[in-house]
């Protein structure tokens, strides 16, 4: 188990930087690949902390550790979602695309 929730932290991790580096671009329409290599990365690396949170927490048996981990993945899933561009629309938890004004689909 404590193996499962290492695998998990460090796929929050790799949310993180990646919503961090995201967060870091400018949003002009001249970026548009930086921004989609690094918005389709955030997804990738979100679906990976999606699995890795599963195999941890449905090991968990009591009422609190389920409730905590339960809080940790919500934390790390609106902090993905929240760093993004503003000119990023999230369409499901694994698709992202630019908003019309770069015509970008």
């Amino acid at each position: 188990m404590e193996q499962l929730r290492k695998a998990r932290s460090t796929a929050k991790g790799n949310v993180t930087r990646k919503a961090n580096k995201l967060n870091d671009l400018p949003t002009a329409c001249d970026n548009v690949d930086a921004i989609k290599e690094i918005a389709n990365d955030l997804d990738e690396v979100s679906i990976q902390f999606q699995s890795a949170h599963k195999a941890y927490h449905s090991l968990l048996k009591e009422e609190q550790d389920l409730n905590d981990s339960t809080v940790y993945f919500n934390s790390v899933d609106e902090f993905g979602s929240n760093n993004r561009p503003p000119n990023f629309k999230k369409i499901k938890f694994n698709h992202t695309i630019f908003s019309k004004h770069c015509r970008i689909t």
